[in-house]
């Protein structure tokens, strides 16, 4: 299986209702996809990731770290994360942690 991809484009066409029927499919069956043609530049998603992952260092990481959740996925068996049954803040964390942020970016509360 694939992770569904709804191109954006498709809403200003003849094929607007076909596009939302996937996107509702793909609300439905996955509770997330990827979007083509959206629209938003790059460099706007670039900061919003770069300002997601400030937030979560300086804000949320200890404590995701210290709280029980995280615990119990330190001693869940590992054939259970390889089947999908761990909670999903075990996936969203790495997603977060993945990048690493220039150090003008991890002291100063803007970007530039």
């Amino acid at each position: 299986m694939e992770i569904p991809v709804i191109d954006f484009g498709m809403l200003e066409t003849e094929k607007s209702s076909e596009t939302m029927a996937l996107l509702h499919q793909a609300c439905q069956k996955w509770g997330f996809f990827m979007i083509e043609n959206h629209g938003v530049e790059k460099e706007l998603m670039e900061k919003l990731k770069l300002l997601t992952k400030m937030h979560y260092e300086e804000n949320m990481k200890d404590s995701f770290f210290n709280s029980e959740t995280a615990k119990s996925l330190e001693t869940m068996d590992t054939s259970a994360r390889k089947i999908g049954r761990a909670p999903s803040l075990f996936l969203i964390a790495p997603i977060l942690t993945s990048t690493t942020l220039p150090p003008s970016h991890k002291t100063s509360g803007t970007l530039s």
